[in-house]
């Protein structure tokens, strides 16, 4: 390739640097006679996609929002329909779960073994899948939404599994055994692009907007890890989460019998912004028993990320440290949430979960909060968690435009 192509292509993109290892990525759509094959680029952990259309060049860049009725417009949706009655999916569900227990073996010999091989202190390494068993409980839908937005159309279903198999790893000394796995949370399936043709869905797409709630019983080996069982529910965890919770998960292009779908922007959609996290302390209302070095961890779809940990003040009732302690994670719907929890210890000794919550992110763009934490019981428990947020929309040319005109 000429060079000149290249400098020209890479005047094209306004990238703007968010934070640290975070880029936020911006770049124009340019036209073309035929569809491009969409550009993938890699920052650091973050990977986002450049789609290419046939359209005129319409650059995207990130901004941050203004802090009025406008910042909303990104993050729009209209509800179609809500309820409960999903007992057809419940019962089509039935049959295909006998026929998945190979792809379940395959997925913990090739993703669930490594990640725990990595992991999982002393005896990881020596860990190897030996047994599965999914019994005969399939997993339960309901209720669902139907909401329609500038993406299409998309559907929103509850979904809940209450198993009783087993799984085991082998290991010189002993087995572990994992049992009772149970996972509660929300599966997302969005219809995208609508084009104009006997076929008007153009593309397909599962994922999870947020990471789903997983616990399971370690029945044998805790006796060889000090703290194994949390070690096996964050590597499942992060495992599930890297292969369905939004920006991952399973894009299928459809034939429209018209316009061809993009696979690549359909697998790797640009997100409709970064929101910006910084913990600022911790408030002490009833002056709780507390750790001495607490750290929170912030969950926003697939990103999950753990501050350092902070110290007390000289008041005894605040805690303080995170002066600089930023993060931004990519939003792609409006229906995601952010789950904060509230820690203190880890590693090999036992962590203590302090306090939790889990608040939309529409209702936390721009602005500084305090956020009630809640206990084991769903009940407050007199922590405050106090958080700086930012939102930075990735805005198209013609939202610029008529930005700087008004």
């Amino acid at each position: 390739m000429p060079w000149n192509f290249w400098r020209s292509l890479g005047s094209d993109f306004r990238i703007r640097r968010l934070l640290r290892d975070q880029v936020g990525v911006t770049a124009a759509r340019w036209g073309a006679s035929k569809s491009l094959a969409t550009l993938l680029l890699k920052f650091g952990s973050q990977r986002l996609a450049i789609g290419a259309v046939t359209t005129g060049a319409t650059g995207l860049t990130v901004q941050q929002a203004f802090r009025d009725e406008k910042r909303q417009r990104n993050l729009e949706g209209v509800v179609l329909s809500s309820g409960d009655e999903v007992a057809w999916l419940n019962a089509a569900t039935k049959p295909i779960w006998d026929h998945l227990n190979s792809g379940f073996r395959r997925l913990v010999e090739e993703q669930l073994e490594p990640a725990l091989q990595e992991r999982v202190p002393f005896v990881g390494r020596y860990l190897h899948f030996k047994k599965l068993s999914l019994e005969e409980a399939a997993p339960s839908f309901g209720p669902v939404t139907v909401t329609r937005s500038d993406h299409g159309v998309e559907l929103n279903i509850g979904i809940q599994f209450v198993g009783t198999g087993l799984l085991e790893f082998s290991a010189p000394v002993a087995s572990v055994e994992v049992a009772d796995i149970s996972v509660k949370g929300s599966l997302q399936i969005i219809l995208y692009p609508l084009v104009d043709s006997l076929n008007p869905i153009g593309g397909i797409t599962f994922t999870c907007l947020d990471r789903p709630e997983i616990d399971l019983t370690v029945r044998t080996g805790s006796e060889l890890v000090p703290n194994l069982y949390d070690f096996v529910r964050d590597t499942v965890d992060d495992v599930v989460a890297g292969l369905m919770v939004i920006p991952n998960g399973v894009a299928i292009a459809l034939d429209t019998l018209g316009p061809q779908t993009d696979y690549m922007a359909l697998r790797y959609p640009l997100p409709l912004g970064f929101l910006r996290v910084c913990p600022q302390g911790v408030a002490c209302r009833d002056e709780p028993s507390v750790g001495a070095s607490p750290y929170v961890q912030v969950r926003v779809g697939g990103a999950l990320w753990n501050s350092r940990s902070a110290k007390m003040s000289n008041h005894r009732s605040e805690f303080v440290g995170w002066s600089g302690c930023v993060k931004d994670f990519a939003v792609f719907s409006e229906s995601q949430s952010v789950e904060l929890r509230l820690f203190s210890g880890g590693g090999l000794s036992s962590r203590t979960l302090l306090g939790s919550a889990k608040v939309p992110v529409r209702s936390i763009i721009g602005a500084d909060m305090e956020v009630p934490l809640l206990g084991a019981d769903s009940e407050e428990n007199g922590l405050v968690l106090c958080l700086g947020v930012d939102w930075l929309a990735v805005l198209d040319e013609h939202s610029i435009r008529q930005r700087r005109m008004s």
